[in-house]
């Protein structure tokens, strides 16, 4: 009996001192926690949040005199990097009636000469991001038309802009086939 006693009294012994280690380690984190929680709200100053959201414009910018159209650019008067892509429209009007294209007229489009527009079944895509406030090089250099009496030509130019950050595009035509994707998922 002597013995039980003996080991049940090492035990409440070594019980006794576990105990007192975990009330002291917890009771020392909770301190610390509490202290470093305190001072963080005591010293750090109110966080605004500002988000700005993205506002995407485009124009399309030409000259025009004496029936030439010439010199047909793209801006980006968006807040961010866009992407643009462009389509040409031609068509004649008589009165209000459209007609394309009327008898014995004819439309020349002489197309820039820059490298970082590229036709792709009829939509031409710039290849550079372009920045909040710059212009694209010139996608038409000179639009002439030869047409009957009666039959005056428009020509069109429909831009479109994309954000170029955000969809893990590498360019304009990348871009839009993201976008589209994404379209389709929704």
């Amino acid at each position: 009996m002597y013995c039980g006693k003996y080991v049940s009294h090492r035990r409440y012994r070594k019980n006794k001192k576990l105990t007192a280690l975990l009330v002291s380690v917890t009771l020392i984190l909770g301190i610390g926690i509490g202290s470093t929680v305190a001072y963080l709200l005591d010293n750090t100053g109110a966080v605004t949040n500002t988000f700005t959201p993205a506002n995407i414009s485009v124009d399309v910018e030409e000259t025009f005199q004496n029936n030439t159209k010439t010199d047909v650019y793209i801006r980006n008067n968006s807040n961010i990097k866009v992407y643009i892509r462009a389509t040409i429209v031609v068509y004649w009007k008589k009165g209000n009636d459209i007609v394309a294209p009327p008898a014995n007229g004819s439309v020349g489009i002489t197309m820039g000469t820059s490298q970082k527009w590229i036709d792709k079944n009829g939509v031409y895509y710039y290849t550079e991001a372009l920045a909040p406030n710059a212009e694209t090089d010139n996608l038409i250099e000179k639009v002439s038309v030869e047409l009957p009496e009666g039959y005056p030509y428009h020509l069109d130019v429909h831009a479109e802009a994309i954000q170029a950050d955000g969809l893990g595009a590498d360019s304009a035509q990348d871009a839009w086939a993201k976008a589209k994707a994404k379209e389709v998922q929704s």
